[in-house]
């Protein structure tokens, strides 16, 4: 992640203690944790294995479903559903074809980038993300009435880095989904203007902390306020054996 960094020392403040950062007397900005969870597992003990989660960006509502997971403490968890806070406003989903590259990016809306420098991922063949983005996903996304659109996913990827352009946004809400396999992943990010004298708003890993087992997946997402017109929120993400599959952007325009 690169960061701009003021001259003056010590101006990033971690948005989990700090709050809002007044930025001056007439605009502010803040980057907050808002959700962190499980939604997928692939060693869930009472269902058959292998089921992931489902997206929908389309539909009367839109959001996230996880369907077969386990809590931190291995116990079963039950199938609940998640609508996105505010209106979509970007999205980005990756998958490998051919392998060991990243080949299909869906994406719309906000630019939404995200880079790596590992080489030694391979296609994500087992128990993908699944995505509706066209479709009517109907109104129990938990058990869908019509197939997904795309699947998306990259297995067995140590790193991944991007920038989420949110100069066009007054406020909104940022969704991580990703995994790991048997590791714990670690997801950073910051608020960042790139154009002006605001100092940047660090949050620290903000993953639930769980210990993934066989094929965990999760959304950890950031909550911002950009009335000081910040740029962009860049994230890292890491893990021993990660699994990324993407990034939803939902929000208000800025007026």
């Amino acid at each position: 992640m690169n960061l701009i960094r003021p001259s003056t020392p010590n101006v990033f403040l971690c948005a989990l203690t700090a709050g809002m950062l007044s930025v001056d007397n007439a605009h502010s900005a803040s980057l907050v944790v808002g959700k962190s969870l499980t939604i997928g597992s692939q060693n869930h003990s009472s269902k058959p294995a292998g089921t992931s989660y489902n997206v929908s960006l389309t539909g009367d509502k839109p959001g996230f479903a996880a369907i077969i997971y386990q809590t931190a403490d291995q116990v079963d968890g039950p199938a609940f559903t998640v609508a996105f806070a505010d209106a979509i406003q970007g999205y980005h989903f990756v998958t490998t074809k051919p392998a060991k590259m990243i080949g299909t990016v869906i994406s719309s809306g906000v630019s939404i980038s995200i880079t790596t420098s590992d080489t030694g991922f391979d296609s994500f063949g087992s128990y993908p993300a699944k995505i509706w983005v066209t479709s009517n996903p109907g109104p129990d996304l938990e058990k869908p009435a019509n197939g997904p659109d795309f699947s998306a996913g990259i297995r067995s990827i140590r790193n991944v880095s991007g920038s989420i352009d949110i100069s066009g946004l007054a406020s909104g809400t940022v969704y991580f989904f990703y995994g790991g396999y048997r590791c714990k992943p670690s997801i950073t990010a910051a608020m960042i203007d790139t154009d002006g004298s605001g100092p940047g708003i660090l949050v620290p890993d903000f993953h639930n902390g769980d210990f993934a087992n066989n094929g965990e997946r999760y959304m950890s997402s950031l909550t911002f306020v950009n009335d000081a017109g910040y740029d962009t929120i860049e994230y890292d993400f890491s893990a021993s054996t990660g699994t990324w599959e993407g990034v939803v952007v939902t929000g208000k325009v800025a007026p």
